[in-house]
């Protein structure tokens, strides 16, 4: 299991969250309307972790409030724009934990960029050579650029294991494509690093008079409890 949970945010800084909910004096729940109607029914929750972030789980409390352990800002980066392919790091990143590592793919001058941690504290920004900027592939571009076979990495990106999917296509990216802006591409993966385009508008929003697109991040993952996966997005209404 992932010791911390880091997450990456505008130019990458540094935010440890601790997975723990506090309880505290105040506040009286009653059962909640989502618990079985027999009041003597267990709530079936198998060997899952679960979060008390309402009172789903109690059946009666009194004189508690549970309230989330507030995030610490220690003042150091994860990432920093130090290469002189990357000019800036984008606003939307994604970081997940599998085979004993976290991995992190964030936009930085035009491409998706890769990089790798034991501990999500320092990171290793590996030169894989699948991108070729000003003569050299001594890079860490994955997607964009000429890598993956796209020029651009589009916006919103982000990276989930896909439980279903051939091995191959492990790992899933959906990414909105920059121009027009109304589609939502997928690109799969069997390693996070080699990615090619595999499922075109997976999702896309267009109206008689062309005046939204797609907007925000593209929030996609597998949901085990439903057997499919969800994905969160935004949509934008432009005004001129």
């Amino acid at each position: 299991m992932p010791p911390k949970a880091i997450v990456p945010v505008g130019v990458a800084m540094r935010l440890v969250l601790p997975a723990i909910l506090l309880a505290t004096s105040s506040g009286t729940w009653a059962a909640d309307s989502t618990r079985p109607a027999d009041p003597r029914s267990a709530l079936d929750i198998g060997s899952r972790r679960q979060v008390f972030v309402d009172g789903r789980f109690l059946e009666q409390a009194r004189n508690i409030q549970l309230v989330m352990h507030p995030p610490i800002k220690t003042g150091e980066y994860t990432i920093q724009p130090d290469q002189p392919w990357e000019r800036g790091i984008g606003s939307y990143n994604s970081a997940l934990w599998a085979d004993g590592a976290y991995h992190m793919w964030y936009r930085a001058g035009g491409g998706m960029c890769y990089a790798r941690s034991k501990d999500g504290i320092e990171w290793e920004k590996p030169k894989l050579g699948l991108a070729e900027i000003d003569g050299r592939k001594d890079n860490n571009v994955v997607l964009g650029r000429g890598a993956g076979g796209a020029d651009d990495a589009g916006q919103g990106g982000m990276v989930f294991e896909d439980p279903t999917a051939p091995p191959d296509e492990r790992f899933r990216m959906a990414i909105r494509e920059n121009d027009p802006g109304n589609d939502v591409l997928l690109y799969s993966s069997p390693d996070g690093i080699h990615w090619r385009l595999t499922h075109r508008r997976v999702l896309t929003f267009t109206e008689p008079d062309k005046r939204h697109h797609l907007d925000s991040q593209n929030v996609i993952f597998w949901d085990d409890r439903i057997g499919t996966s969800t994905m969160a997005r935004a949509a934008t209404r432009r005004t001129a």
